[in-house]
């Protein structure tokens, strides 16, 4: 049986020459310096081509059978994602440990960590919680960065409880704001916001505003945020 590797690509703006920066009072560290010559702005919800879908299906016996029997070589990144579709539910144990695995391992080039975190959230959104909250622990830009970005995928009712701690973190994530010529550095806090407000209308936040304003709105959202959690209590 033939199982096509379904190609993955991450359509970010990288930006030269300006490495990210560790954010001494959170303790927050940087990811890997960015090697894209041309400093573009990231957009709050970029256009990500992945392997679709990413939801548990009860698959036909026979397919789920020589799907599993991929799987369970531990194969590629990609061969797992694009075995997803394929595998049913009872499979799930296996399907999160080994996505976890990926997460947590050295990756490989230009390795799907968004993908892996979508396919999470889509398949397992019940369990996205603990294991997106273990993956920023580390307190990595990088990390938190790339779950921002999932989060306007898959689980967006999870932004504000993962992400509102990362509205005081001025780390920056190594992209760059571009707006009427003027060029900026994205800070975590920034993509952070962008992604709640994604996520709740009532939450907004324009990431592509001033510096001094873009700081205003997050303590607007800070301050809205305190009033809901007062308010479910």
């Amino acid at each position: 049986m033939r199982l096509g590797i379904l190609a993955s690509v991450l359509s970010f703006g990288m930006v030269a020459g300006l490495a990210p920066a560790a954010d001494p009072d959170s303790g927050y560290q940087p990811g890997p310096p960015a090697n894209d010559p041309k400093p573009l702005s990231l957009l709050p919800v970029p256009k990500i081509k992945r392997a679709q879908p990413m939801k548990a299906t009860e698959a036909d016996p026979r397919i789920a059978s020589e799907v599993l029997k991929i799987f369970e070589k531990k194969p590629h990144s990609m061969t797992v994602l694009a075995c997803l579709p394929g595998m049913n539910n009872d499979n799930d144990d296996a399907v999160i440990q080994r996505l976890v695995e990926f997460l947590n391992g050295p990756g490989e080039n230009d390795f799907p960590y968004l993908d892996c975190l979508v396919a999470i959230g889509e398949r397992l959104p019940d369990r996205a919680t603990e294991v997106f909250q273990n993956y920023i622990d580390s307190r990595n830009v990088e990390r938190c960065r790339y779950l921002c970005v999932a989060l306007t995928k898959t689980c967006g009712n999870l932004s504000i409880d993962l992400l509102a701690p990362l509205l005081s973190t001025k780390a920056r994530t190594g992209y760059l704001i571009v707006r009427d010529g003027n060029v900026e550095p994205q800070r975590l806090c920034d993509i952070a916001a962008s992604t709640i407000a994604v996520n709740f209308p009532n939450l907004p936040f324009d990431l592509m505003d001033t510096g001094e304003r873009r700081d205003q709105q997050i303590k607007v959202m800070k301050r809205k945020i305190g009033e809901m959690k007062k308010a479910e209590k």
